[in-house]
């Protein structure tokens, strides 16, 4: 039986193999991201996501001044938090749409972890395919 029926089959131990083999998510582990793959059922996949924001998002802004000097400041946390959240946002909706276009899958359960001041946060995203949106969103403060 090829890998194509036995995806379409839904066999969840090859679903595993053809993430490890075409790698979908590569280029967001060059940022230092980790993710794992779970489910028991063959429309269902979840994700967990270790963001690491504080590699990717800066913490001083740069500006060119009227005179030509670059000036750098400290970024507010106000902004520096918005920026976490789109980073964020962005990668779970990315992930989810790779992994849809990758697998059969009917629902994708993103978790988002960031560790942050001794405290680890999780986001936890749910999509569903049907509605090519995200459903639910809950957060996790632990």
């Amino acid at each position: 039986m090829s890998i194509a029926d036995k995806v379409l089959n839904g066999d969840i131990d090859t679903y595993f193999g053809v993430i490890e083999e075409m790698n979908p998510l590569g280029d967001l582990s060059e940022f230092g991201s980790g993710f794992e793959f779970s489910t028991d059922d063959a429309s269902y996949l979840e994700v967990e996501f270790d963001a690491h924001s504080d590699k990717v998002i800066p913490t001083e802004e740069k500006k060119l001044t009227q005179t030509g000097k670059l000036s750098v400041k400290q970024m507010t946390k106000t902004k520096y938090f918005d920026l976490q959240q789109d980073y964020i946002c962005s990668c779970t909706i990315r992930i989810a749409r790779d992994l849809f276009a990758l697998l059969p899958l009917q629902t994708v359960v993103v978790h988002a972890y960031e560790e942050q001041l001794e405290r680890y946060n999780c986001i936890s995203l749910f999509y569903s395919a049907m509605y090519n949106a995200p459903i639910s969103c809950r957060q996790y403060i632990g």
